[in-house]
Protein backbone atom coordinates (compact mmCIF):
# COMPACT_ATOMS: atom_id res chain seq x y z
CA UNK A 1 0.00 0.00 0.00
CA UNK A 2 1.32 3.12 -1.11
CA UNK A 3 0.86 5.75 1.92
CA UNK A 4 2.73 8.28 -0.07
CA UNK A 5 -0.56 9.53 -1.15
CA UNK A 6 -1.99 10.37 2.31
CA UNK A 7 -1.72 13.67 4.19
CA UNK A 8 -0.61 12.95 7.65
CA UNK A 9 -1.71 15.59 9.95
CA UNK A 10 -0.48 16.04 13.55
CA UNK A 11 -3.05 16.75 16.18
CA UNK A 12 -3.22 16.91 19.65
CA UNK A 13 -5.35 14.33 22.05
CA UNK A 14 -5.42 17.68 24.19
CA UNK A 15 -5.41 21.16 23.39
CA UNK A 16 -2.51 21.35 26.33
CA UNK A 17 0.05 19.40 24.32
CA UNK A 18 -0.35 16.38 26.97
CA UNK A 19 -0.17 13.17 24.15
CA UNK A 20 0.40 14.20 20.42
CA UNK A 21 -1.05 11.56 17.73
CA UNK A 22 -1.88 11.45 14.27
CA UNK A 23 -4.89 11.48 11.86
CA UNK A 24 -4.23 10.11 8.75
CA UNK A 25 -6.21 12.03 5.57
CA UNK A 26 -8.78 9.79 3.59
CA UNK A 27 -7.54 9.74 -0.25
CA UNK A 28 -11.04 9.44 -1.77
CA UNK A 29 -13.97 11.58 -2.35
CA UNK A 30 -15.57 8.81 0.26
CA UNK A 31 -17.87 11.79 2.03
CA UNK A 32 -18.40 8.93 5.54
CA UNK A 33 -14.48 8.48 5.49
CA UNK A 34 -13.76 12.47 4.78
CA UNK A 35 -16.53 13.03 7.71
CA UNK A 36 -14.92 10.21 10.31
CA UNK A 37 -11.41 12.18 9.53
CA UNK A 38 -12.89 15.90 10.09
CA UNK A 39 -14.33 14.68 13.42
CA UNK A 40 -11.53 12.56 14.83
CA UNK A 41 -9.15 16.19 14.44
CA UNK A 42 -11.68 18.19 16.08
CA UNK A 43 -12.09 15.31 19.00
CA UNK A 44 -8.32 15.59 19.48
CA UNK A 45 -7.75 19.48 19.12
CA UNK A 46 -10.79 20.13 21.75
CA UNK A 47 -10.06 17.03 23.47
CA UNK A 48 -14.06 16.25 23.47
CA UNK A 49 -15.53 13.46 21.24
CA UNK A 50 -18.89 12.29 20.76
CA UNK A 51 -20.63 8.53 20.82
CA UNK A 52 -22.32 10.50 17.06
CA UNK A 53 -18.86 10.99 15.82
CA UNK A 54 -18.08 7.01 16.03
CA UNK A 55 -21.43 6.17 14.39
CA UNK A 56 -20.26 8.28 10.98
CA UNK A 57 -16.88 5.71 11.04
CA UNK A 58 -18.55 2.97 11.18
CA UNK A 59 -21.26 3.65 9.00
CA UNK A 60 -17.76 4.40 6.40
CA UNK A 61 -16.57 1.58 7.63
CA UNK A 62 -19.33 -0.64 6.42
CA UNK A 63 -19.53 0.76 3.34
CA UNK A 64 -18.55 -2.35 0.65
CA UNK A 65 -17.32 0.60 -1.59
CA UNK A 66 -14.69 1.85 0.72
CA UNK A 67 -11.08 1.74 -0.64
CA UNK A 68 -8.46 -0.28 1.47
CA UNK A 69 -5.94 2.93 1.87
CA UNK A 70 -9.36 4.56 3.00
CA UNK A 71 -10.22 1.89 5.42
CA UNK A 72 -6.99 1.64 7.26
CA UNK A 73 -6.97 5.65 7.19
CA UNK A 74 -11.08 5.72 9.29
CA UNK A 75 -9.63 2.83 11.40
CA UNK A 76 -7.04 4.84 12.61
CA UNK A 77 -9.17 7.77 12.28
CA UNK A 78 -11.98 6.12 14.52
CA UNK A 79 -9.31 4.20 17.05
CA UNK A 80 -8.13 8.10 18.01
CA UNK A 81 -11.93 8.57 18.75
CA UNK A 82 -12.22 6.18 21.28
CA UNK A 83 -8.98 7.00 22.87
CA UNK A 84 -10.68 10.85 23.15
CA UNK A 85 -13.64 9.14 24.65
CA UNK A 86 -11.02 7.06 26.79
CA UNK A 87 -12.24 3.48 25.13
CA UNK A 88 -8.52 2.68 25.44
CA UNK A 89 -9.38 -0.90 24.41
CA UNK A 90 -11.33 -0.17 21.37
CA UNK A 91 -9.05 2.19 20.00
CA UNK A 92 -6.46 -0.14 20.54
CA UNK A 93 -8.75 -2.82 18.33
CA UNK A 94 -9.04 -0.36 15.45
CA UNK A 95 -5.24 0.10 15.30
CA UNK A 96 -4.73 -3.79 15.87
CA UNK A 97 -6.90 -3.86 12.46
CA UNK A 98 -5.39 -1.48 10.47
CA UNK A 99 -1.90 -3.03 11.17
CA UNK A 100 -3.36 -6.54 9.98
CA UNK A 101 -4.26 -4.18 6.38
CA UNK A 102 -1.25 -2.31 6.31
CA UNK A 103 2.20 -2.45 5.09
CA UNK A 104 3.78 -0.64 7.54
CA UNK A 105 2.53 2.67 9.02
CA UNK A 106 4.62 4.36 11.65
CA UNK A 107 1.72 6.73 12.90
CA UNK A 108 -0.30 3.30 14.14
CA UNK A 109 2.77 2.73 16.16
CA UNK A 110 2.78 6.17 17.63
CA UNK A 111 -0.86 5.98 18.46
CA UNK A 112 -0.32 2.39 20.17
CA UNK A 113 2.52 3.96 22.09
CA UNK A 114 -0.30 6.60 23.30
CA UNK A 115 -2.91 4.09 24.46
CA UNK A 116 -0.11 2.52 26.24
CA UNK A 117 0.79 5.63 28.40
CA UNK A 118 -2.94 6.22 28.73
CA UNK A 119 -2.46 2.91 29.82
CA UNK A 120 0.33 3.60 32.28
CA UNK A 121 2.33 1.20 30.52
CA UNK A 122 5.83 3.63 29.97
CA UNK A 123 7.63 0.60 29.14
CA UNK A 124 5.22 -0.84 26.15
CA UNK A 125 4.60 2.76 25.01
CA UNK A 126 8.52 3.34 24.63
CA UNK A 127 8.52 0.44 22.37
CA UNK A 128 6.08 1.10 20.37
CA UNK A 129 7.75 4.86 20.20
CA UNK A 130 10.93 3.06 19.18
CA UNK A 131 9.04 1.14 16.39
CA UNK A 132 7.36 4.37 14.96
CA UNK A 133 10.58 5.76 14.80
CA UNK A 134 12.45 2.96 12.86
CA UNK A 135 9.72 2.93 10.61
CA UNK A 136 9.88 7.04 9.68
CA UNK A 137 7.80 8.83 11.63
CA UNK A 138 7.59 11.80 9.30
CA UNK A 139 6.67 14.41 12.45
CA UNK A 140 9.55 12.52 14.48
CA UNK A 141 9.25 15.95 17.33
CA UNK A 142 5.98 14.33 18.24
CA UNK A 143 8.10 10.99 18.64
CA UNK A 144 10.00 12.74 21.04
CA UNK A 145 7.61 14.70 22.84
CA UNK A 146 5.17 11.50 23.71
CA UNK A 147 8.83 8.91 24.23
CA UNK A 148 10.08 12.04 26.62
CA UNK A 149 6.82 11.74 28.84
CA UNK A 150 7.16 8.24 28.83
CA UNK A 151 10.83 7.99 30.38
CA UNK A 152 9.63 11.12 32.80
CA UNK A 153 6.83 8.97 34.33
CA UNK A 154 9.22 5.80 34.68
CA UNK A 155 11.85 8.92 36.52
CA UNK A 156 14.32 8.47 33.77
CA UNK A 157 15.03 12.20 33.31
CA UNK A 158 18.24 11.94 31.62
CA UNK A 159 16.38 10.58 28.52
CA UNK A 160 13.60 12.25 28.96
CA UNK A 161 15.60 15.62 28.98
CA UNK A 162 17.40 13.92 25.62
CA UNK A 163 14.16 13.15 23.97
CA UNK A 164 12.55 16.78 24.52
CA UNK A 165 15.95 18.31 23.40
CA UNK A 166 15.37 16.39 20.30
CA UNK A 167 11.91 17.61 19.83
CA UNK A 168 13.48 20.98 20.14
CA UNK A 169 16.03 20.77 17.58
CA UNK A 170 13.59 20.18 15.21
CA UNK A 171 11.12 22.85 16.53
CA UNK A 172 13.18 25.37 18.53
CA UNK A 173 10.19 27.29 19.62
CA UNK A 174 7.59 24.48 20.18
CA UNK A 175 6.29 24.99 23.61
CA UNK A 176 4.95 21.73 24.60
CA UNK A 177 8.89 20.32 24.88
CA UNK A 178 9.80 24.04 26.31
CA UNK A 179 7.61 22.90 29.24
CA UNK A 180 7.72 19.84 29.53
CA UNK A 181 12.01 20.18 29.28
CA UNK A 182 11.53 23.21 32.23
CA UNK A 183 9.73 20.22 34.03
CA UNK A 184 12.36 18.29 34.28
CA UNK A 185 14.41 20.44 35.69
CA UNK A 186 12.32 21.58 38.42
CA UNK A 187 11.68 17.76 39.06
CA UNK A 188 15.85 17.44 39.30
CA UNK A 189 15.77 20.45 41.61
CA UNK A 190 12.60 19.93 43.65
CA UNK A 191 12.66 16.28 43.90
CA UNK A 192 10.41 13.39 44.00
CA UNK A 193 7.45 16.01 45.33
CA UNK A 194 7.67 17.37 41.90
CA UNK A 195 7.85 14.64 39.77
CA UNK A 196 4.23 13.18 41.17
CA UNK A 197 2.94 16.26 39.69
CA UNK A 198 3.61 14.98 35.80
CA UNK A 199 0.59 14.92 33.36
Amino acid sequence: MNITRWFLVITALAASGILQAQSIEVASNNSLAVDCYNRSLQAQASGDARFADIEICDSATANQAISENDLLATLVNRGLIYATLGQVDRASQDYQRALAISDGVPEIYLNLGNLEFMRENWDQAITYYDQAESMGLIQRHVLYLNRGMAYEHSSRLDEAETEYMAALELIPDWQPAIVKLQRVEATRLEGPAASREIN
